[in-house]
């Protein structure tokens, strides 16, 4: 169904949320002083992903909505990545601002190049199309994977905004739908987008699911002073900070920027 006008209603709905989704998980974050429990590895992906699909959607002339989308979208996803830096690895803000600039400057570059790379192969387009949607699909999956893996090894969420999760969903439902107005239908986008209410709705379950089984007991906390974190944060494998609980059989994960976690196995 060829409808130029339904496309870009859904579009600019998506641009919206997808415009606004980060800020919640942005001002989490920024509450909080840290990046604790947030997987760095999926922030990552994603920008990655919108390096790659920004240009793609430009030079296969897609609704304006949906380039303006993804590219704010990859912009405050970077903003999430800096503020780990700020935050959990205490770097300096003059320092931060300048490699932020030093990354605007090689996106930029890298995407320019990405843009006229497939221009130069207009005649291939089915094959850059499929390169393309299977790069930027990997990336996307690939992003999600650690953060599922997260609430599902330490049965927590509390680092993950909810109203992140929910308007996540809800901007590639838009794009998605958007799709479906204009033909030929764009099955390599579509693969792209399709990731993304997906996995939401997974880790949307999981946090509902381990919040239930969630019962307070007897704990206590030793003075912040006896935290000694035994190494620097890593984007790989951060969990000098994670102390498990046992409730009710089920091993859950309490995290605390500066305190140590003690159990009463006695008063349970």
């Amino acid at each position: 169904m060829d409808n130029p006008i339904a496309s870009n209603i859904f579009s600019i709905l998506g641009l919206i949320i997808w415009s606004t989704q980060m800020i919640p998980q942005i001002r989490l974050n920024f509450i909080r002083k840290s990046t604790e429990g947030v997987s760095l590895i999926c922030f990552s992906s994603w920008v990655l992903s919108g390096l790659i699909l920004a240009p793609y959607l430009v030079a296969t002339n897609k609704g304006p909505a949906l380039v303006v989308q993804i590219s704010v979208l990859t912009t405050l996803t970077t903003v999430v990545l800096f503020q780990h830096y700020y935050y959990d690895r205490k770097v300096g803000l003059k320092k931060l601002l300048f490699w932020a600039l030093i990354t605007l400057i090689v996106s930029m570059g890298i995407s320019i190049g990405i843009y006229y790379l497939m221009k130069s192969f207009s005649n291939e387009e089915f094959k850059v199309s499929l390169a393309v949607s299977v790069v930027s699909t990997f990336f996307m999956l690939a992003g999600f994977l650690p953060q599922i893996y997260e609430i599902y090894a330490y049965k927590n969420s509390e680092a993950i905004s909810k109203v992140f999760i929910c308007m996540d969903f809800s901007g590639a439902s838009c794009a998605i739908i958007s799709l479906a107005f204009i033909e030929p239908f764009d099955w390599m986008s579509f693969a792209t987008y399709v990731v993304v209410p997906i996995c939401e709705f997974t880790q949307f379950w999981m946090i509902i699911y381990y919040s239930r089984l969630v019962k307070t007991g007897k704990v206590e906390y030793q003075d912040e002073t006896s935290y000694q974190p035994d190494k620097k944060p890593s984007l790989w494998k951060r969990t000098h900070r994670r102390n498990t609980v046992t409730t009710a059989g089920i091993t859950m994960t309490k995290r605390e920027p500066n305190q140590n976690l003690i159990v009463d196995s006695e008063n349970p």
